[in-house]
């Protein structure tokens, strides 16, 4: 696919995929993907050009689809296409099923200067395809979006409420680790504080003692030092 002409490109390539030649299918796909492009659809994951082949028959062996494209756009390497189908299953032809499929496309530039599709992602249009169906539109509007805000205001609610918990138990757990932490090492310390104090004591009486008792030395020292004192 030249990039002059990438748009009308992709818009013919989708509208192959959305018939039900299995040839025309098998043409788009070679012509338009990577070998190893991926497709991921709300219902399936597959990777590979045989692959997309197989999911492309396979989806057109089970139900006939009658698509319109309704908008395709390109930037740079990528490309979104917008598509509206009407699809109706092979053994339940009166039973239709209207749907709004958003397509992301990642292109890949070749060494000819071409594009193709590296990556597709489809996304299901939910506002357009609820306005298919007049009963689900209302239905989802009048009660279930109400009911599914509640719902999801009440788990934020209990989220934050055990967020809040969950951070009372962690501080409860750090100061009951600071309180065992210093109560080892008081433990660790109190033998030495101990040993520390005892000899301290056995100092200051060693010291008292020489003070009350002299030895000759210290004796013979002081009656010098008061005779010098009694001279002068």
């Amino acid at each position: 696919m030249k990039r002059a002409h990438l748009r009308d490109e992709l818009k013919s390539t989708f509208q192959s995929l959305g018939g039900d030649d299995a040839k025309r299918i098998a043409e788009a796909v070679h012509h338009a993907y990577t070998e190893d492009a991926v497709l991921e659809h709300p219902l399936m994951v597959c990777k590979g050009l045989e692959n997309i082949i197989k999911a492309d028959r396979t989806w057109t062996s089970i139900f006939h689809d009658e698509s319109s494209i309704e908008e395709v756009l390109v930037d740079g390497n990528g490309a979104v296409v917008k598509m509206r189908h009407h699809i109706r299953p092979r053994l339940l032809p009166m039973v239709q099923i209207p749907m709004c499929i958003v397509s992301e496309l990642e292109l890949r530039e070749t060494t000819h200067g071409c594009f193709r599709i590296a990556r597709q992602v489809d996304h299901v249009a939910m506002s357009e395809t609820v306005a298919e169906w007049p009963v689900v539109g209302y239905l989802l509007n009048s009660y279930l979006r109400p009911a599914a805000f509640y719902g999801w205001a009440t788990l934020g609610r209990v989220i934050d409420s055990g967020n809040h918990v969950a951070s009372n138990l962690s501080k409860q757990a750090v100061e009951q680790r600071a309180r065992r932490s210093s109560a080892l090492l008081q433990g660790i310390a109190a033998p030495y504080i101990d040993w520390a104090k005892h000899h301290i004591g056995l100092a200051q009486n060693d010291m008292a003692h020489q003070e009350e008792n002299p030895t000759p030395a210290e004796q013979a020292s002081m009656r010098q030092e008061r005779r010098e004192q009694a001279v002068h």
